[in-house]
Parts: structure tokens; sequence; C-alpha cells
């Protein structure tokens, strides 16, 4: 039987993570490649030896009804729906650091002391609140108050120095043939650096001024971007939280100023583990990065804002 949740507030409206930004709804398992550093620990807990545990979360909202069971299937198939009919959550194969990072918006990578079982052991979790009008942010709690009731999630956050990548020139002064540095003078109606592969269907898409647009297939992932700032062009480069494309935080060193239009493609690096980008015609994310974009990644350490697991459990049946 579901377990039933009291409701403080009714929010409903939830976000669907598609495969442009996010990862498709059939898509094979991306989340959480980084896995979370263990902690000494039981099968069934962790817990860490300082600060004292706390509540993960005291979240005025909630789902009414959920359900969480145990996935032996095997399958590669692996999906997180939140804004279906009824403000009904369903997540289909997602292991726990999957969900959380979803939940708190974190990279898996930078979610620490976690068991082992927390990145092995995967879930379907069937969930539903009254109201379907909610916002993402919204949502959002709901899973984090998921993960506090269901999960007896206890965490804190910190700053720790962990690796990082640099983002640098390969050669100083020069960028790749598919990157090109403006004033933050914007005009939409010129055409982005030239691809050196296919784009889907062959066409470029249409980008806006300030934005960025992305396609993830099995033959391939596309970034497209016009006139944006180096934050969100790092951030493009870094991925979604369930699709990275690296497992480190980025930091700018290319000494480039103004805003930036780019076009990167590369081989998927969601599907590396399923052997659809060893099919790909496209290069590597770094090979790419290096050849369409003249930047490269340099490994360092610096200060990195981190989510530490004080206490979690296996949940219980419903």
């Amino acid at each position: 039987m579901a377990q039933r949740f009291r409701r403080k507030q009714k929010c409903g409206r939830a976000l669907l993570l598609g495969v442009a930004a996010w990862m498709g709804v059939a898509a094979p398992r991306a989340c959480g490649q980084a896995a979370a550093t263990p902690a000494p620990a039981d099968p069934a807990s962790a817990t860490a030896r300082a600060p004292a545990p706390v509540a993960a979360n005291t979240p005025a909202l909630a789902f009414d009804v959920a359900s969480i069971k145990l996935d032996k299937s095997g399958s590669g198939r692996h999906s997180i729906s939140t804004n279906l009919p009824g403000g009904r959550l369903r997540a289909i194969n997602v292991s726990a650091l999957e969900f959380m990072s979803l939940a708190y918006q974190q990279m898996a990578s930078r979610i620490v002391n976690a068991p082992p079982w927390f990145n092995s052991a995967y879930f379907d979790i069937d969930a539903t609140a009254d109201d379907d009008t909610t916002t993402p942010e919204q949502n959002e709690v709901r899973m984090q108050a998921l993960l506090a009731d269901r999960f007896k999630l206890a965490m804190h956050r910190e700053t720790r120095q962990l690796p990082i990548f640099a983002l640098v020139l390969v050669k100083s002064g020069k960028l790749g043939p598919q990157l090109q540095s403006d004033d933050g003078e914007c005009d939409s109606s010129q055409p982005l650096p030239p691809s050196a592969s296919s784009s889907p269907g062959g066409i470029t898409p249409s980008v806006s001024c300030g934005s960025i647009k992305t396609d993830d297939s099995n033959s391939g992932s596309h970034i497209w971007g016009r006139s944006v700032s180096m934050n969100k062009f790092l951030s493009a480069l870094s991925g979604s939280t369930d699709n990275q494309h690296v497992d480190r935080p980025m930091v700018d060193r290319t000494g480039l100023s103004g805003t930036l239009d780019f076009t990167l493609d590369f081989a998927p690096t969601w599907a590396t583990n399923t052997g659809a980008a060893d099919q790909s015609t496209l290069p590597s994310f770094f090979t790419a990065l290096r050849e369409q974009l003249g930047l490269e990644l340099k490994s360092d350490t610096g200060p990195v804002d981190v989510i530490v697991i004080d206490h979690v459990e296996m949940p219980t049946g419903n």
C-alpha cells in the first residue's frame, strides 16, 4: 500500500525533464555517473562523524501519496517525469543519488558521504499531489520532503577543496572555428559559427540573443549559443544535473571578455555506458572542445560547494 503524507499546502504543476536539456523519458542511465564518496556504514544506513544529523529540509509541501519499490529488473530503461496529470511524479529505475541530485539541483559529483547502495540500488517511485498547478521549485521541495520522510535523509552544506577543471585556451589569443567572441551587440539574424558536423536534420536551430539550445540523441549531442555570458557558457559545457558532460566544477581562465557565439557537436556523454557513444561519428566531448572551440580543461583544485549526507536509510516498504 502506498504511504500517505500530510498535505500542508496545495501546489501542483511539475517539470518534465526533456531530452533536449535533460534526459529523455526512455534514455539510458546518465545520472550519477560520478559516484558519490561512500562512507563507512552498514548496507542500510550511513552516518557522518560531524556535525550531528539535521533534517534534510522542513518543507511545507509534500506529496499526498507516495510509493517506493526496489527495481531489480536490471533494465537500462530510465525515466523521471514530474508533470503527469493529477500532480503525479513517476520515476522508473532511478538511484537515490539521481533522485536527490534532481531534488536539490546539485551535480551528483557534489553529493558526498553517501553509502554504496545510494548509487547502486534502483527504485520505482510513484507519487501524487492533490493539486497539479505547482512550479518547478515547489516540485523540488516535494521531492526533498520525500527523501527526508522515506529515506530518513539528513544533510548539510559546506565548501571543500576538491578537484576542478580550469577552462583555458589551447593557444593564447586563438579561438576554435566554432567559437566567436563579440562585444555584446547581438544580431540574431546573423548565422552562428558553422558546424563541422551535421546537426539534427542538417538545420541549425533559431537561437535568440543570450540563449542556449541543446539536442541530445544516440547519434550525438549538439549545443548552440548566441551572445551568452561566460557563466552561461560554463553551465552549458558542464551539462545538466542528470546529463553531466564533465564530473567536476569548471572555472574560467580563458581571459575572454564580452559574450560568446558557439556551436559544439560531440558523441553523447550520457550514452557512454551503453555503447551508443561508440557508434557516434562525432568526437568525444574533450576532443570537440579542443578542435571546435580551441579550448581545453586543465585539472586543478579549488573551493567547491557540496552537500554532505549525515544520515540516510534504505526506504522501508510501502
